[in-house]
C-alpha cells in the first residue's frame, strides 16, 4: 500500500487550502532558497527583488551611528483564498486584506482550477487599490491555478532531490484525484524502460502495479539511455489479471478492443521472461501507437523517476497533438 503525503477524499476548500500550505511549508523547510526563488516566480516582476533570507551587512549607516554589523530579515506575508469553483466572493476578499500589517512584501494569492474572470480580476484589483491608498499598504495580488503551483514548485526541484520529488507526484495526484487540474489531457508522463522498451512498442502499452498511484496523462514517453524514445496517446487504462490465458478486467476507462485484449495477454506472457510478474494487479496503458523520437535529456544525470511535461507549454496551443506530431517536433531537441 502506497503512503500518501496528502489527505485524500475530502473536497472541502479547507483540506484543499490545507494540502497546497502543506506542500510550500514542505519546500520552506526542504529548501529555504528553492522556496524564496519559487514565491518569486509566483508573484512575477513586480517582486524580483523579493528577499526573505536571514541578510548579514557590516557597516551599515544609520540616524546618529554606524554599527559594526548587523543581522536582520525581511519580513512577508502571503494570504491564501481558495476556491474550488471560478467564483470568488469579493466581499471575502476584502475581509482578507486586512489582515496585512507592515511586512515588507505583502501578497493576496487566489488559487483555483480556474483562471480568473476579466470581472473578477478587475474587482480585486479596485479592493486592492483602495486598500493600499487608504491604509498605506503594498498589497500585490496573484493569482494562480493548481497546475501553475505544481509546475513552479518543479522548476525549483533537481531531478536528484528524489525525496520532494515524490511528495510533489503525491501532491500531483492528490490535485487530479480531486478535479483540480485543467490540464490533464496535455500531461505527458515519462517514464524510464529497459528491457521491455521493444515489448511497450510492439504491444503499445506500458504497465505498472495497480497499487501505485499516478495522476490522470493524456500522453506517455518512454525514456532510456537520456532521451526520450518514443510517446504515445492514451487510448485506454486497463487493470486487469491473467487467469488461465483468459484476461480478467477489473476496470477500464474506454471499451477494451480485442487487438488490445490480445496485446496485454502477449505483454503478460513475455515479461515473464524478464522476471515480471505482472499477471495480477498492474494497471495497463494502451496507447494508440508508440511513436519512436529523439528528445534528449542535456543535464548531467539520467532520469531516475518518472516526469511530467506539458504538451502545450512544450509545442504551443495551436500544435496537432497526435503521437506523430508530437514526435516529430520533439525529435533532435533537448530538455533538462
Amino acid at each position: 500500500m502506497k503512503i500518501h503525503y496528502f489527505q485524500r477524499y475530502h473536497s472541502k476548500e479547507n483540506v484543499t487550502t490545507g494540502n497546497a500550505m502543506l506542500l510550500l511549508s514542505r519546500l520552506y523547510h526542504f529548501s529555504s532558497s528553492k522556496f524564496h526563488t519559487f514565491i518569486k516566480s509566483l508573484v512575477g516582476g513586480d517582486i524580483q527583488n523579493f528577499e526573505t533570507g536571514i541578510i548579514f551587512d557590516m557597516q551599515i549607516k544609520s540616524k546618529g551611528s554606524v554599527p559594526d554589523g548587523q543581522i536582520k530579515q525581511n519580513s512577508f506575508n502571503v494570504v491564501i483564498e481558495t476556491k474550488l469553483g471560478k467564483d470568488f466572493d469579493i466581499n471575502q476578499v476584502k475581509q482578507h486584506l486586512k489582515t496585512f500589517k507592515e511586512e515588507d512584501y505583502q501578497v493576496m494569492l487566489t488559487l483555483s482550477p480556474y483562471p480568473l474572470s476579466t470581472q473578477q480580476e478587475t474587482e480585486i484589483r479596485q479592493a486592492i487599490e483602495t486598500e493600499n491608498q487608504t491604509f498605506h499598504k503594498n498589497i500585490k495580488h496573484v493569482h494562480s491555478t493548481f497546475e501553475r503551483i505544481i509546475s513552479l514548485v518543479s522548476d525549483v526541484i533537481d531531478e536528484r532531490d528524489y525525496e520532494f520529488n515524490d511528495i510533489l507526484n503525491d501532491y500531483r495526484e492528490y490535485c487530479s484525484h480531486e478535479g483540480l487540474l485543467s490540464n490533464r489531457d496535455q500531461m505527458m508522463r515519462t517514464v524510464p524502460v529497459g528491457r521491455t522498451y521493444d515489448d511497450n512498442l510492439k504491444y503499445k502499452l506500458y504497465y505498472d502495479p495497480a497499487a501505485r498511484g499516478y495522476s490522470e496523462h493524456g500522453y506517455i514517453a518512454l525514456y532510456k539511455e537520456k532521451a526520450i524514445k518514443a510517446v504515445g496517446k492514451i487510448v485506454n487504462i486497463v487493470e486487469a489479471d491473467e487467469v488461465n490465458g483468459q484476461l480478467i478486467v477489473k476496470s477500464q476507462t474506454a471499451a477494451l478492443t480485442p487487438e488490445q485484449q490480445n496485446n496485454i495477454l502477449e505483454a503478460i506472457n513475455s515479461s515473464r521472461g524478464y522476471g515480471w510478474k505482472v499477471e495480477k494487479d498492474h494497471k495497463f496503458f494502451c496507447v494508440d501507437e508508440f511513436v519512436e523520437t529523439n528528445f534528449a535529456k542535456a543535464s548531467k544525470y539520467p532520469l531516475q523517476g518518472t516526469k511530467f511535461f506539458n504538451i502545450e507549454e512544450l509545442l504551443g496551443p495551436t500544435a496537432e497533438k497526435s503521437s506523430r506530431n508530437i514526435a516529430k517536433l520533439l525529435d533532435g531537441e533537448a530538455w533538462h
